[in-house]
């Protein structure tokens, strides 16, 4: 969905300025394309000034997620000034989802799990204050959506405890979900010393890797952040993944147009702006193994990493993340790498310090959302935990796999 020209709406500024007094709390409804664009300046101020920031809450790459996958939403942004300063910024939107095959307003954030991880309000340190009023204001206007689902919410996050203590005021049913944890490394210290309170098993497997790929031939590592080097870097993540292990089961970037076509324009526009880098371990002139994330101030996300199957004898997607890792360490390029979620087995292995989250939602009470609360949050959870016993929860995950493409339907659908 395209933005609309910047002249068409009043700054913030002007706008805060035509309500009421300078000196109280005001909290403004941001639902045109035109005011989303205008609060750059101030989104971008707050967003290192977030506790639980990442570079996920950029204003480019939110403004590039709803410019790709906007189209069936509506802007839903909460603004809240001090004075005539933008003081806090909830980054919303409503979307049409069915429910029992009756169509209802969903109010979450602005982007999709896949995309956008952790999102969160912006704000000038923890200020609980301002995220009272953020979710207060949220339930003020019920009328306008139907569903709230709030998601990868930090489970010790002073926003999840104001967003619980907000809803118990409410007449909604609400629930909470425990989600994967999401996995990270402090790189401030000594590679060497990281590395040595791994396992020895580990460790041991790491050097037997790399002395075997040393034997095929000439090991490179290649790191690319400047343009356009980043957009034949894209290139070459897209020849590896060709002969990946993701190809094969529809997990690869080219999965869905829209899919590929927002890390393509990822690559494009934050490329220049330095803000997206990609790492090729080669062998000889051959890319075996290939990896992207964002870098913003001290943090790294580690978006994607694929590896060519023909060489997985070697374990190239560990080596990789292994010279990732001790660039980080050695350059002193970021302070944090951060693995997400998805799949946790490779991650969990660098045994990592774990970030855990939670997904929050609340529904109005009427007959449609009661059955989804019950079957969810009451039948579904019991029933996991007896397939869990009985041992056949996994092949039930397969089934589920097989006929309906995932092995559990999604959260807010």
């Amino acid at each position: 969905m395209p933005l609309s020209p910047l002249e068409t709406s009043p700054s913030p500024r002007q706008r805060a300025e035509q309500h009421g007094s300078a000196r109280s709390p005001r909290l403004e409804l941001i639902t045109s394309e035109a005011g989303f664009r205008q609060l750059q300046p101030a989104w971008n101020r707050l967003l290192r000034l977030t506790p639980d920031w990442t570079p996920f809450q950029l204003f480019e790459l939110q403004a590039l997620w709803w410019q790709t996958f906007g189209a069936d939403s509506e802007l839903f942004i909460v603004v809240l000034y001090r004075d005539t300063e933008v003081r806090a910024i909830a980054p919303m939107r409503v979307s049409s989802q069915t429910y029992l095959g009756q169509p209802r307003r969903l109010l979450t954030y602005i982007g999709d799990r896949r995309e956008i991880d952790r999102p969160t309000v912006l704000r000038e340190g923890e200020d609980p204050e301002a995220l009272r009023l953020v979710f207060g204001f949220l339930l003020a206007r019920q009328a306008d959506w139907d569903a709230l689902h709030l998601y990868d919410l930090g489970k010790e996050s002073v926003a999840y405890t104001i967003a619980t203590q907000v809803l118990r005021t409410s007449q909604l049913l609400s629930a909470t979900r425990d989600v994967p944890v999401s996995p990270w490394v402090d790189t401030t210290g000594d590679w060497d010393a990281f590395l040595k309170t791994k396992s020895r098993v580990f460790r041991k497997t790491l050097r037997r890797r790399r002395r075997q790929l040393a034997q095929q031939g000439q090991v490179r590592f290649t790191t690319h952040q400047t343009h356009p080097e980043v957009a034949e870097a894209f290139a070459t993540f897209r020849r590896v993944e060709g002969h990946s292990w993701k190809r094969e089961q529809g997990l690869d970037l080219g999965r869905e147009p829209a899919y590929l076509a927002y890390h393509s324009k990822l690559v494009d526009e934050l490329g220049p702006l330095g803000k997206v880098v990609f790492r090729v371990l080669w062998l000889d002139d051959q890319p075996i193994a290939a990896s992207f994330g964002l870098v913003e101030g001290e943090q790294f996300v580690a978006l994607h990493i694929t590896h060519d199957d023909r060489f997985k004898r070697f374990s190239p997607g560990v080596v990789l993340t292994a010279h990732e890792l001790e660039a980080c360490y050695t350059d002193q390029t970021c302070r944090i790498y951060d693995f997400l979620g998805g799949h946790l087995n490779n991650k969990l292995a660098w045994e990592p310090n774990l970030r855990k989250t939670v997904d929050l939602f609340a529904f109005r009470k009427e007959p449609v959302f009661r059955i989804v609360f019950a079957w969810r949050y009451r039948f579904r959870p019991k029933l996991r935990g007896h397939m869990q016993r009985l041992g056949v929860h996994g092949a039930y995950r397969r089934a589920r796999a097989k006929w309906f493409g995932t092995p559990e339907p999604d959260p807010e659908a």
